[in-house]
C-alpha cells in the first residue's frame, strides 16, 4: 500500500496527510493514535485516519507493521476493516481505512 492520490510533498521531502486528505473531526484516540475522519482529495472517499505520531511509531514499528500487514492479508471481508492506504508523512504514520458508521462495538455487546 502507498501513498495515493498525487505526488505532492513537503519541502523537506516527505508527504503531509493535507496533500492527500481533508480532514475533519476526531473520531477517537487511543494510548498510540489518533482516528480522524477525512476525505481524499482524489477520489472523494470519506476515510478514518489512523494518524500514530512518528516518535511513537518509531517504537512500535514493528507491532504497526504487522496491524498493516494482517490487514493487506486479509483483503476484503465483510466483517473486517478494509485498509485502503498506508502513509509515512511528515510527522505521522498513516493508516487509512474505510470509515465504519454505526457507533461504538462496546456498547452493542
Amino acid at each position: 500500500m502507498g501513498c495515493g492520490g498525487s505526488k505532492a510533498a513537503a519541502p523537506d521531502g516527505a508527504i503531509k496527510v493535507e496533500d492527500f486528505y481533508n480532514v475533519k473531526e476526531q473520531l477517537g484516540s487511543g494510548a498510540f493514535s489518533v482516528v480522524k475522519k477525512a476525505v481524499d482529495k482524489k477520489s472523494g472517499e470519506t476515510v478514518a485516519l489512523k494518524l500514530i505520531p512518528n516518535t511513537i511509531f518509531n517504537k512500535n514499528r514493528e507491532s504497526t507493521m504487522r496491524e498493516v500487514l494482517i490487514l493487506q492479508q486479509v483483503g476484503v471481508h465483510e466483517h473486517i476493516v478494509k485498509l485502503i492506504a498506508v502513509h509515512q508523512a511528515t510527522k505521522h504514520f498513516v493508516i487509512a481505512m474505510e470509515l465504519l458508521t454505526g457507533g461504538e462495538l462496546f456498547e452493542r455487546i
